[in-house]
């Protein structure tokens, strides 16, 4: 009677050991996520774009005659109102050009005076019959093309006369001179097609900046003219400043004096910002340039990391898992406008709705209506 009593307890408490065990494992098999409720907030996606600061209106001082630089009366930093002179080139052979021109039309100028009157005469001894009519068709015709000399020498002197006023560089604008490349004594070369010419200085008008940066190909096609711009310059860490982007390049190299890369590991598009108002920079900063792209008030978001990609009725969608009654339920969602670290929810969600958000190990094998245990996410509370 004792052995019978003692194995009905042993059978007990085996059977009470077991269902411990089966009760531990099946807690233990559950795995656990971390979660968060859909909320409404505000998203605002932007671009990086990393650029220079310059002036609107920078205008690079050339000559356009060939000399020697007798003097430079400005220096770096001056400020020049438009034809103050910036430079003087040598004038002696460009003057010496000027009087021959003169000299040439002046003797030009006493032939035809003796020529008409010769015409004159010839005309009226013709009309008596005493000369032949060869004889007037001559002096006529002497007479049309020395004046059409006379014409061409005033032309010739216009011409010196322009030429020689060039060698007077006054500036185009009000403005900063903001470099001097050249000094006197050294010779300045014109522009042609296939040879740039001298840069004596360089003149700029500070009251309106722009930042021409470069963004990347997988970014351009969001950016459009007329979107708002936080600009950052390495000099103000503490400050931001507002723009706009006011031209986009269509092409990485056609953009003439905006940045522009075709070579490396990837391509870059020019893009020019407009600084507005007065900001206390100077052309050739660094600048930084985040260009809100989409802006979205009141919205359902969601963390990126609740995000995932599902084969959903034979093909690829974005997916969270939502949890309900216990269990990891997948819900195919569609997202809109994405933010630094959260995403608009257009349609697959509530709000209030709960969802897991990691860890990405256990999100990554996790199977639909798998039953979880929950904590909830540190962001939790910003709902």
């Amino acid at each position: 009677m004792k052995k019978k009593r003692l194995w009905i307890a042993v059978a007990v408490v085996g059977i009470l050991v077991l269902l411990v065990v089966l009760n531990s494992r099946r807690k233990g098999g559950a795995p656990t996520v971390q979660v968060t409720r859909v909320r409404y907030g505000s998203l605002e996606s932007t671009v990086r774009a990393d650029g220079t600061v310059r002036a609107q209106t920078q205008v690079d001082i050339g000559a356009d005659v060939m000399g020697r630089i007798l003097r430079i009366p400005v220096a770096v930093g001056d400020t020049v109102r438009a034809g103050d002179t910036l430079c003087l080139i040598d004038p002696s052979t460009w003057l010496a050009k000027l009087r021959e021109a003169e000299a040439r039309l002046h003797a030009d100028l006493y032939r035809l005076e003796k020529l008409a009157r010769d015409y004159d005469r010839t005309r009226k001894l013709y009309e008596q019959n005493l000369v032949s009519r060869a004889s007037l068709e001559e002096i006529q015709t002497q007479y049309r093309a020395l004046k059409a000399q006379v014409r061409m020498d005033s032309f010739m002197l216009e011409e010196a006369r322009s030429t020689y006023a060039k060698t007077i560089i006054t500036s185009p604008v009000d403005g900063v001179v903001l470099s001097v490349n050249k000094e006197p004594g050294e010779m300045v070369v014109v522009g042609t097609i296939n040879t740039p010419g001298s840069v004596i200085l360089r003149v700029a008008k500070l009251d309106t900046l722009l930042v021409e940066a470069g963004v990347d190909e997988t970014e351009i096609v969001r950016v459009r003219v007329g979107q708002p711009v936080r600009v950052r310059v390495d000099a103000f860490p503490d400050t931001v400043f507002q723009g706009r982007v006011v031209r986009i390049a269509g092409s990485p190299g056609g953009a003439g004096n905006l940045l522009g890369s075709t070579g490396g590991q990837g391509v870059s598009y020019p893009v020019r910002v407009l600084v507005e108002g007065s900001p206390p920079l100077l052309p050739g900063m660094n600048a930084t340039c985040e260009i809100v792209v989409a802006h979205r008030d009141s919205t359902l978001v969601i963390p990126f990391t609740a995000v995932g990609r599902r084969k959903v009725e034979g093909r690829e969608r974005d997916v969270v898992f939502r949890i309900t009654g216990g269990r990891a339920v997948l819900t195919p969602v569609k997202l809109g406008v994405a933010g630094l670290r959260e995403v608009e929810v257009v349609h697959g969600l509530q709000a209030g709705d709960t969802v897991a958000v990691g860890p990405f190990k256990v999100l990554k094998s996790l199977e639909d209506s798998t039953e979880v245990t929950i904590t909830w996410a540190s962001y939790q509370g910003e709902e």
